[in-house]
């Protein structure tokens, strides 16, 4: 063999390794993972370091357009009373106050008249199904009212929002409760007074009030020279004779509250006592007490504790007195009405704004400001009388000291429902004695079968 041809041979050979070589590579290379690149150079910065290389953010979304909140919806409630002049302004200004720092809850509050035109429009309006939602009303309201099942559960809605009963009196709380629960919130002490005019006592030579009614007789004796009359009783005067049969130990019903009581021992004496100051020039029954007070033909009436500012803001010259007990060394005993903010039954939100309403008209700074300053209410409260407002109100007030001394010992009417009827009765029995000069147990055994049977009714 030539060199030449085998030269051809072997070239072959090789052509053959080196094809079959590739093959294999190309199949390694496809099982192989991917290499990683490498990256490029990056440009340096002074000193030699590389810089470095921001990253691009992602777009943000761009978010949904905001919705406005919806504005609230203030709840607007009706506040029923029976308040005019001081009262009735002190009362709107409150309401005022309680409006601009509230504007959730907007409370609309409307006079309805005296307390039995008020009494009236609210059962009318519960029959027609569309009471207010909160109203002031009297203590004796409030057992008819629960029994009927027209009021908002106070207790619970006390419970829920954490207000404590035992910050108020717990006589007021007694009284405001039926069948183990609170039915409303207390207004007021609604506590009876003895005014007398100071100017009339001081020119009859009488410098210290007669602490029992044998002194206060011997007292009326020297007003009775200036022609004026030492007392004044209504036609109808039920409040006086409740407090003298209290005075004497009796009682309007019996320990149960079953039958009537007004007839007692007790009950005799005291409309008996009633007709013999009449008779002997001590008392006189009158058309309008309140009018022959502020004339000076009457020295002395009693009335309730809100007429004191009503005789200071007329500069009407009067004091303030314990009424004249039957003995020395008695205790200072008054009538307390009860007074109570009530919350009808409607929607919860109604009834919750209302309830809210009426816890604060009764913290310290609200009651100190319209009732106790505005209207010469007592404190409900023991927070209220501990404000130094308050103890500087009573500095300011001379005689304030003995409304407040006599609350303690105050009595309050029977928790029954038929007490407005009771009331009518013993105002019926007193009017036949003062004005028809009928005998006195006749007329209250006559009050006692009306009684009975309201009870039962």
């Amino acid at each position: 063999m030539s060199s030449q041809s085998s030269s051809r041979k072997i070239s072959r050979r090789a052509l053959i390794q080196a094809t079959a070589g590739a093959a294999v590579a190309l199949i390694l290379a496809a099982c192989a993972p991917a290499a990683t690149p490498v990256p490029a150079p990056q440009p340096t910065a002074a000193g030699g370091q590389p810089t470095p290389v921001q990253a691009t953010a992602a777009p943000k979304p761009t978010p949904p357009p905001a919705t406005a909140p919806k504005p609230v919806q203030p709840v607007t409630i009706e506040f029923w009373h029976n308040k005019q002049g001081v009262e009735g302004d002190a009362i709107k200004a409150i309401v005022d106050k309680w409006n601009a720092a509230h504007p959730e809850v907007q409370v609309k509050q409307t006079f309805q008249g005296s307390g039995s035109d008020l009494l009236k429009k609210v059962m009318a309006s519960v029959t027609a199904g569309s009471p207010p939602d909160i109203i002031y009303g009297y203590g004796i309201w409030m057992t008819e009212f629960a029994s009927s099942g027209i009021l908002a559960p106070v207790e619970e809605m006390m419970k829920s929002a954490g207000v404590n009963k035992a910050d108020y009196y717990a006589n007021f709380i007694d009284y405001l409760t039926y069948q183990g629960k609170l039915q409303g919130l207390p207004y007021g002490t609604g506590t009876k007074v003895f005014y007398y005019r100071s100017d009339i006592f001081k020119d009859a030579g009488i410098t210290t009030f007669p602490k029992t009614w044998a002194e206060f007789e011997a007292a009326a004796k020297s007003i009775a020279k200036s022609n004026c009359m030492a007392l004044g009783f209504d036609a109808q005067d039920h409040n006086w004779f409740k407090l003298l049969l209290w005075q004497k130990g009796g009682n309007v019903l019996n320990a149960d509250n079953t039958k009537a009581a007004v007839n007692s021992a007790e009950g005799i004496a005291a409309l008996q006592q009633m007709k013999d100051m009449v008779t002997n020039g001590v008392a006189r029954v009158s058309k309008d007490v309140d009018a022959e007070f502020r004339a000076g033909t009457i020295a002395a009436k009693m009335s309730g504790e809100y007429e004191y500012k009503m005789l200071a803001t007329d500069k009407i010259p009067f004091a303030v007195a314990y009424f004249p007990t039957q003995k020395d060394g008695d205790k200072h005993i008054t009538l307390l009405g009860g007074d109570a903010f009530y919350i009808f039954k409607s929607k919860p939100e109604r009834e919750q704004a209302a309830f809210k309403f009426a816890v604060w008209m009764t913290s310290p700074e609200p009651y100190f400001e319209w009732g106790v300053k505005g209207s010469y209410r007592q404190p409900i409260s023991p927070k209220i009388a501990e404000l130094k407002a308050y103890q500087d109100f009573v500095a300011a007030n001379p005689g304030q000291e003995i409304v407040a001394a006599q609350v303690p010992n105050a009595v309050m009417n029977p928790k029954v429902k038929a007490m407005s009827a009771i009331d009518t009765a013993i105002k019926q029995a007193v009017e036949r004695v003062l004005v028809g000069g009928a005998d006195p147990k006749q007329s209250l055994d006559q009050a006692a079968q009306e009684i009975e049977k309201a009870l039962a009714g």
